[in-house]
């Protein structure tokens, strides 16, 4: 995880602790395919972050995105943090912001999320 902690993305920790800031009461969580954890990044993402759902957790695998099961185990985990479910609250949304449009754009926006695209300047020039 100290490879991860100095590759994050640039701005990541600045938008997160204005998320923080302005929503204290937002729960953050990650959602991913593979084994990294924010919680495991003690220097830098930690204090962001509740939780983490994996593609490789047991009751997830092999339900990894873009297959609803992930995002449905990570709205499961969130009504046993909070005590709501999302799913039922009109006044209330999640937000899940990726940088694969199909894994993380379309397949969460299939499931009810408000989804956000994150693409990143270079990745434009790489793609010409």
């Amino acid at each position: 995880h100290e490879a991860a902690e100095r590759n994050l993305y640039p701005d990541a920790m600045d938008m997160l602790e204005r998320v923080k800031e302005q929503h204290p009461e937002a729960v953050v969580a990650a959602v991913t395919n593979g084994r990294g954890d924010p919680l495991d990044m003690r220097e830098t993402l930690r204090p962001y972050f509740s939780f983490t759902i994996s593609g490789e957790d047991d009751g997830v695998f092999p339900h990894r995105k873009p297959h609803p099961g992930i995002f449905e185990a990570t709205l499961d985990k969130y009504q046993r943090m909070v005590g709501h479910d999302l799913r039922q609250d009109d006044n209330k949304c999640w937000i899940h912001v990726g940088d694969d449009l199909a894994n993380d754009v379309g397949a969460s926006a299939a499931c009810g999320a408000k989804a956000v695209w994150y693409k990143m300047v270079e990745d434009e020039e790489e793609d010409g």
